[in-house]
């Protein structure tokens, strides 16, 4: 008996990957970090760091500023919030308010740290969370973990500088990582006393940087929320090569 010739099969080839394929593997939202740390630990240097590299920068500082400020981006009803609880001498002539004047009454006491931070933080939040969606970011469905570091599927990367995270626990949802910058205490505490910093404000004096060290949270307590710490124990140069390293294991560049 004969048998018909079998027909030969043969598979179709894979038509080779349409550009708007590969671009869409790329993540078209911004990889948004926090960067946190203690007092004069370095976030400040990171974070103008990262931006010289791309990133677009929030600051919780540059915010308080702004609004209390004499510019137009001034918030008058807390300006006004800030004179009820702290006199109105904190009142500059021009509109603004006197930051060394309010740092003085602010940190005077637990109580009157506490009455700043409930007026302030809730505004300062707000304008972050209102200049991250302006920047693209969306809510991450999971929690921060650590990212894979093989794989930089993020174009664009935004950084927000938040001293007081455990503060503004509702917009830890937009993060896709929490980086701690890390530095000894006797490194931080002589930068304290050459750049006196408090957590909303540069001019403070170094008693009251002081009273901010011992009313902060622990720093294990933020490496513990933290994704990923960098050490800040030597020179710039060498922060620097550690950011660029994290920079590059995320943001394809």
């Amino acid at each position: 008996m004969e048998h018909a010739p079998q027909q030969e099969h043969h598979q179709a080839p894979h038509p080779a990957p349409h550009k708007a394929a590969i671009k869409s593997s790329v993540q078209q939202v911004p990889y948004v970090v926090f960067v946190t740390g203690t007092l004069a630990s370095g976030k400040s240097s990171a974070c103008a760091y990262l931006q010289q590299l791309g990133a677009t920068y929030i600051s919780a500082d540059a915010i308080s500023h702004e609004l209390l400020g004499a510019t137009c981006a001034r918030d008058d009803a807390l300006i006004a919030a800030l004179c009820r609880h702290f006199g109105s001498d904190i009142l500059a002539q021009d509109g603004s308010i006197n930051r060394t004047q309010l740092a003085t009454r602010a940190f005077s006491s637990a109580q009157a740290q506490t009455t700043l931070e409930q007026l302030q933080i809730p505004v300062i939040q707000a304008h972050i969370e209102k200049k991250l969606l302006a920047a693209g970011a969306r809510i991450v469905p999971a929690a921060p973990s650590t990212p894979t570091r093989t794989n930089a599927s993020f174009t664009r990367c935004v950084v927000v500088e938040l001293p007081l995270l455990e503060k503004v626990p509702a917009l830890r949802r937009y993060a896709h990582e929490i980086l701690c910058i890390v530095a000894p205490t006797a490194l931080r505490a002589a930068r304290g006393r050459i750049r006196a910093s408090s957590a909303f404000d540069a001019h403070v004096t170094v008693h009251q940087s002081a009273h901010q060290y011992a009313q902060q949270a622990a720093e294990f307590m933020r490496i513990h929320a933290a994704t990923t710490c960098i050490l800040n124990a030597a020179s710039l140069p060498l922060l620097h090569k550690h950011l660029l390293m994290w920079y590059h294991s995320r943001i394809a560049v």
